[in-house]
């Protein structure tokens, strides 16, 4: 949403102005709808001697006849050769400069049986025209993901808008005339201004949005085949800044970088079925550099089936698909590097999948590489068709064991008697079960309402549970599965853990270091810390502090973190001891801690607090620090904590959280 957008300070892409009317709907047994045509342009426009581009802006008024319904958009008509219509943008034209003395013309706009005359002036070439306020929009440079602006407007001393987003931001959204594109810009900025307690000029100021004289701006939003639009318009504010109107008409320009050339790219691929389950050898012909890999089964869009051709149409869709997976990586942080290191492959390769039983699939192959800038699908796919085999049932079974199981811990271990099978687990507390469940049941729930708290697994599966609720009665439930379907017999086994007591052990002391700089901590190590790299965490808004936990006994249970002290001021003791019971630590750790600015020196409010389990999952009290206000003289240097952290080893530890979900917890929080 474009309030969202504006809400992070950054001027990212905004509506455009396709105007296009919309389609009409759909002959219902209804009476027919008419849309009575009302233009909301001036009916003279003048313009200088040099020429420029204007634009003619109506609106649709709803009513009902019984009629037909007329054409679905006006049609413009001009006998003036010195005035050109756009082919694109409907309403949009553009005055050629005049070297003589003034003339006129009429834009003829009919709608049905109506016709509205639009009279165009233009100054002779030594006269002076009407005054006019108007932009000069310049685009300087255009690449695969980025374009460079000027805009120069004829009032040096006015405000405008300026703002870039994609085409498609407006057709999706219904916005076909200036009047629509004004309402929808003043909402958002007046809602960003009021979510940030700000005056709305100040706002649209600090956010980006606002301008005054020429301006020279980069985006970086532009995208390789997708038109956006670059629109201004002059606006006045009232005395105090609190709200303003548009001026002028709208000026833009359309930004659409081209997409990548595509080269002639062969990959040889072969597949290997047994049941659901997958192999795709992939063996690049002539191509040494990344590519993709995508399967696809008979109902979806990107499926080849017989002579299906890769036409303009189908690989935009491919490219476009690629470039959002491709975009959305770079906006949380990855470089280009990891995101082919991570999605993308690269020469010989033997991939499995997971499918669903007895299905036909495409098995898609194509290029990917980086072109001006920004990395693209730079060849049409190769593709294998293919079907899954049928997946029947299974003898397979499973030794379900519970040991140690106390008040909030057990450790479990499962079995399956083939360990080549796939196979699902649910742990969950009987509670959240109809009191009267069978296996069909457990099935549905698994398979159903509780399916984000299931796991697949192949082989045998061992954990350490440390988050299981005190005299709180549990099943575990374990069933073959492949290819959508269910191949066993469901195999489950109830536990009940044991009412609380008295912790043997306590937490004596919580020892904090730091605080460190986050771009110290990503220097030191850019692949382990990755985490830490921006645009998500900056010096100017995170530090890094580590915690170690003491304990009078040795414990693997152990929880800590800093707790805000405006969050235990709200919530209070109870509320912040529950959920600091969520996830496990190792008894050495790292984390991070936001600023808190104020007005003082002081960039932190926070407590260190801990707690422990003993063997039995008897839980501590919640221990607390002092209170914790750092400034930025307290900063320590990163080398201190790579010590620290180099004497350490990695700890993975299995937890279920209180919705009776599994999680992989360590000391990477």
């Amino acid at each position: 949403m474009k309030l969202t957008k504006l809400l992070m300070g950054a001027v990212l892409a905004i509506a455009t102005m396709a105007f296009v009317a919309c389609e009409p709907d759909k002959p219902t047994d209804e009476p027919a709808k008419e849309y009575a045509f009302e233009l909301k342009s001036e009916t003279t426009m003048e313009f200088p001697a040099e020429g420029g581009e204007g634009v003619i802006a109506w609106t649709f008024n709803e009513v009902t006849r019984n009629s037909p319904n007329p054409a679905p958009e006006p049609t413009l008509q001009c006998d003036a050769e010195w005035i050109v219509l756009s082919a694109r943008h409907l309403g949009a034209f553009e005055v050629h400069p005049n070297e003589g003395e003034a003339r006129e013309t009429v834009i003829a706009v009919s709608y049905a049986e109506q016709t509205i005359n639009v009279t165009v002036k233009q100054a002779g070439v030594n006269e002076d025209p009407q005054p006019v306020t108007y932009f000069n929009i310049d685009v300087q440079e255009v690449h695969a993901a980025s374009a460079i602006t000027q805009v120069t407007p004829s009032d040096s001393e006015m405000y405008y808008v300026m703002f870039l987003d994609e085409v498609s931001y407006l057709q999706f959204n219904g916005i076909n005339t200036a009047e629509q594109l004004w309402e929808d810009d003043y909402a958002a900025f007046e809602g960003g201004a009021v979510a940030n307690n700000m005056n709305l000029k100040a706002y649209m100021e600090a956010a980006n949005v606002l301008f005054k004289g020429t301006k020279r701006v980069q985006w970086n939003s532009v995208r390789p085949g997708t038109e956006s639009v670059l629109y201004v318009y002059g606006v006045e504010f009232d005395e105090d800044g609190a709200s303003y109107k548009p001026v002028t008409d709208i000026a833009w320009e359309v930004i659409c970088p081209d997409r990548a050339p595509l080269q002639d790219v062969e990959f040889g691929l072969d597949v290997e079925v047994k049941g659901a389950e997958v192999k795709l050898n992939v063996q690049p012909e002539n191509w040494d550099g990344y590519y993709l890999v995508k399967i696809v089964d008979y109902n979806n869009e990107f499926y080849v089936g017989e002579g299906v051709t890769f036409g303009e149409d189908y690989m935009n869709a491919i490219s476009d698909e690629w470039i959002d997976v491709y975009s959305s990586n770079l906006s949380a942080g990855h470089s280009m590097q990891d995101i082919l290191d991570n999605i993308c492959y690269k020469g010989d390769m033997t991939l499995e999948f997971a499918l669903e039983s007895y299905v036909l699939y495409s098995a898609l192959v194509y290029p990917v590489a980086e072109h001006d800038g920004f990395v693209q699908v730079v060849g049409e796919p190769s593709y294998i068709n293919f079907s899954t085999e049928e997946v029947g049932q299974s003898d397979m079974d499973f030794d379900i064991e519970v040991t140690n199981c106390y008040v909030r811990v057990a450790d479990i271990k499962i079995t399956p008697s083939n360990p080549d099978e796939s196979w699902l687990l649910l742990i969950t507390p009987t509670e959240y079960l109809p009191e009267n469940y069978d296996d069909e049941t457990l099935l549905d729930y698994a398979l159903g309402e509780f399916v984000y708290y299931t796991y697949e697994f192949k082989g045998e599966m061992t954990t350490h549970m440390n988050t299981l609720y005190p005299d709180t009665e549990y099943i575990i439930v374990a069933f073959g599965y492949s290819g959508g379907v269910v191949t066993t017999d469901v195999c489950s086994k109830v536990f009940k853990t044991q009412q609380e007591g008295v912790c043997e052990l306590e937490v004596t002391d919580v020892i904090v270091g730091g605080p460190y700089r986050v771009s110290d901590l990503y220097a030191y190590d850019p692949v382990t810390f990755e985490y830490y790299k921006p645009p998500y965490y900056y010096d100017s808004s995170h530090f890094v502090i580590t915690m170690e936990v003491k304990t009078s006994e040795p414990t693997t249970d152990i929880f800590s973190d800093f707790i805000y002290k405006a969050d235990y001021d709200y919530h209070g003791y109870d509320l912040m001891f529950y959920d600091l019971l969520i996830d496990t630590c190792e008894p050495y750790y790292f984390t991070t801690v936001e600023w808190e600015w104020t007005d003082t020196d002081i960039f932190a409010n926070c407590y260190a607090c801990a707690a422990a389990f003993d063997y039995k999952g008897d839980v501590t009290p919640m221990w607390m620090s002092d209170l914790y206000q750092w400034t930025m003289d307290d900063i320590r240097p990163i080398e201190e904590f790579i010590e620290k952290w180099e004497a350490q080893t990695n700890m993975m530890v299995m937890g279920v959280g209180a919705d009776g979900s599994i999680k992989p917890l360590n000391k990477l929080r």
